[in-house]
């Protein structure tokens, strides 16, 4: 793997592909790098496959204020190829130094899309470690890994993952998500718990990001029972929404525990509401750099996450977090009751996480990053 060197980085006209945005996950960390780009003096445009998400009109709407050109390509899937014809004509008519792409169909068409282009520098994002890919998808990853300039792994994790399906690691470069410091929150402790209509006695644990089998949610529904059972006012509060939030709601409801578990479903404000967490949970099987767990950790809250590569580069045992076997309900109740018992334990273990976040995950640091890897591709 080359080193990335950020001197002498000169300003570059940059076009990001990416197949939807939204408020959080990938799209979230696109937005962070495509205006920190901006900000540096980059020439930054955005081009969107897929209207409609809320994330979409906003940051549009957004554009005279972050220097951003946002456009949208269609309002279909972002997987109909139908895309490709008037992406290639997105990229001839902007002319990039670097074409950069997110997301699966992202990745796949905007890759296509710069090659029929004579777009000569291409970079590529690998966030996740899906277990359920199918074989397709890493055979065509292989060959689009042959005519890239170079991939942005987010973790060790996703590297090793790539690595094992056979895509070149010398193109691999890891730049870890980026955060924003964070601010106090726009509403009391209180106002939450009202507005949730808990209370005011309730103990809140929490979790964001997208409602997907790899994040093991029975587990931390599980965790509730627990605490439900020795009469602890623990609530735990699930942040996002996805394709299994039916299922993880339904199983709550069968084991009677619905009245602690609450589907808050994908929000604007969950930067306002991570801050009021007493401790922040994950049970997820795979990551690659989950911004949830960096947001609350930036917010200075104790988390109590499973022992993966992801949580691994983030998180120390025992100094600025937990790490826990996965699958061990019994082991994420016990971490979570030492911190909601022992208030100096948990300040100090917030403390210590907020602190490793600010200065491992700082957005310029990570901006700099990005500008060296795209002069090292150029040159």
């Amino acid at each position: 793997m080359r080193s990335i060197n950020a001197s002498n980085t000169m300003p570059r006209r940059i076009l990001h592909i990416i197949s939807s945005l939204a408020r959080h996950g990938t799209a979230k960390q696109l937005r962070l790098v495509a205006e920190g780009l901006a900000a540096a003096g980059d020439e930054v445009q955005v081009c969107v496959l897929a209207g409609g998400a809320a994330g979409t009109h906003q940051w549009c709407a957004d554009r005279e204020e972050n220097n951003v050109d946002v456009s949208v390509l269609t309002h279909r899937s972002s997987c109909d190829a139908s895309c490709l014809v008037p992406l290639c004509r997105t990229v001839r008519r902007q002319q990039p130094d670097v074409v950069h792409t997110w997301l699966p169909a992202g990745n796949f068409f905007g890759r296509l899309a710069a090659r029929a282009a004579g777009t000569a520098h291409t970079v590529a994002s690998l966030r996740d470690m899906d277990p359920f890919a199918r074989a397709s998808r890493w055979r065509a990853e292989r060959w689009l890994a042959k005519r890239t300039s170079a991939i942005v792994v987010n973790s060790s994790g996703v590297r090793t993952h790539a690595d094992r399906h056979g895509i070149d690691s010398r193109k691999l470069h890891v730049i870890a998500n980026a955060v924003e410091p964070t601010f106090p929150s726009g509403q009391s402790r209180g106002q939450l718990l009202d507005h949730l209509n808990l209370p005011p006695d309730a103990r809140l644990l929490g979790t964001a990001g997208p409602l997907t089998r790899t994040k093991n949610l029975k587990h931390m529904i599980w965790v509730a029972d627990i605490f439900k059972a020795i009469h602890e006012p623990v609530h735990i509060l699930i942040m996002g929404d996805g394709p299994q939030r039916w299922r993880f709601a339904r199983f709550a409801r069968q084991i009677e525990i619905d009245d602690r578990v609450h589907f808050l479903g994908d929000r604007a404000d969950v930067l306002d509401i991570l801050p009021h967490l007493d401790v922040y949970l994950s049970a997820s099987q795979h990551e690659g750099c989950p911004n949830g767990l960096l947001e609350a950790m930036a917010a200075g809250v104790p988390a109590v996450v499973t022992n993966i590569a992801g949580h691994r580069d983030i998180v120390c045992h025992g100094e600025s977090g937990f790490l826990v076997p996965v699958g061990s309900r019994a082991e994420v109740a016990k971490h979570s009751k030492k911190l909601l018992e022992d208030a100096q334990l948990a300040s100090r273990i917030g403390h210590a996480g907020q602190k490793v976040v600010l200065e491992k995950h700082a957005t310029a640091d990570i901006i700099e990053r990005y500008r060296a890897l795209y002069h090292c591709t150029i040159n």
